[in-house]
């Protein structure tokens, strides 16, 4: 543990579009690469039931169309999810105003303007970090997004990771 009388963190910034893009990257990575498998094997499936079938036809024509299928339709998706996005940043001012968050043992503070919200520690049910930011969930997709660059000194950022792993489920983290 690194010394702090206080065991507690004080962060503040603001999110730019590059951060919810990089959110949003990272929220979704597991969700497009299960979408690009499930539509390349369904594609592969639909061209071997309406197509005649031999391994010569599924290894040189079939799979290969199913997979560029597959990528357009992905590309597609993360497109669209990258426009929502924009849109859902672009509409919402407390989202580009500046935040301020206390984190200690009882749990984060966060400040917006006049309005203050705590989250308890049992109130994030995952915790992850990621090159540039931390994400802590409040629900499966509404987080508590953190970029690194809120963060002071290093040791701020090993602070506030001990306190999340002293105060979360060990389950739930996933810190490096």
């Amino acid at each position: 543990m690194l010394p702090n009388e206080n065991n507690e963190v004080s962060i503040n910034g603001k999110l730019t579009y590059e951060d919810i893009k990089k959110y949003s990257k990272y929220h979704s990575q597991k969700i497009v690469v299960s979408y690009f498998l499930i539509s390349a094997v369904v594609s592969l499936a639909v061209f071997m039931l309406i197509l005649p079938v031999s391994l010569y036809w599924v290894c040189l024509i079939y799979l290969p169309i199913s997979l560029i299928i597959s990528t357009a339709s992905t590309l597609t998706l993360v497109f669209l999810a990258r426009l929502n996005s924009r849109r859902e940043y672009e509409s919402d001012r407390t989202a580009k105003s500046e935040v301020t968050y206390v984190i200690n043992n009882q749990g984060i503070l966060q400040k917006r303007g006049k309005s203050n919200t705590h989250f308890e520690w049992d109130d994030i049910i995952k915790a992850y970090e990621n090159k540039e930011l931390f994400r802590l969930y409040i629900s499966k997709n509404k987080a508590i997004v953190m970029p690194k660059r809120f963060f002071n000194t290093k040791n701020d950022v090993e602070l506030f990771k001990n306190i999340v792993r002293e105060n979360s489920d060990t389950n739930r983290i996933s810190m490096e």
